[in-house]
């Protein structure tokens, strides 16, 4: 992993993180659904309360990729642990190992935060389903739904 540093975002990190964001969101078919904007990012990841945390991978001295994460819990193991939202890299860091070094720094602040697992969810015909298994990910029974827009709101408001 020569050449490779992973360190935390700063605000001046902003426009880089937005920008992997919305080229991620492009690469995996899912530009229509990004609406995310600079500003959100900006309150959301760097501002007073953040929901978000960002990893960047440095490679020769410059950002090259992400990751994104937030904590989550498990009832049933009783502790903490991440969920990576997002990871991404810059196709000309691609291949030398920058994404193997983000997961292995979430997995490791994962370890110091006494978490039990480390989640993602990968888009099904993605093809770095393989990068994934390869660092000992495994597909997990589970299956993931989801509510938003006019359906979340009738059911928020809907009478018992």
């Amino acid at each position: 992993m020569q050449g490779i540093s992973v360190r935390e975002a700063k605000r001046q990190d902003l426009d880089f993180v937005f920008e992997c964001l919305r080229r991620l969101a492009h690469e995996v078919g899912e530009a229509a659904h990004f609406v995310s904007s600079i500003e959100d990012v900006r309150r959301d990841a760097f501002g007073s309360r953040p929901h978000y945390e960002v990893l960047i991978g440095e490679w020769q001295g410059r950002a090259a990729g992400l990751a994104t994460y937030f904590p989550i819990y498990s009832t049933y193991k009783g502790r903490p642990a991440l969920y990576v939202d997002n990871l991404f890299v810059q196709d000309r860091a691609r291949g030398v190992q920058l994404g193997r070094r983000l997961m292995r720094d979430v997995c490791a602040l994962a370890e110091a935060r006494g978490c039990c697992r480390v989640e993602l969810k990968v888009l099904s015909g993605n093809p770095a389903q393989h990068f994934y298994e390869s660092l000992g990910m495994s597909v997990s029974d589970e299956r993931h739904y989801r509510i938003e827009g006019a359906s979340m709101a009738r059911l928020a408001t809907q009478d018992s």
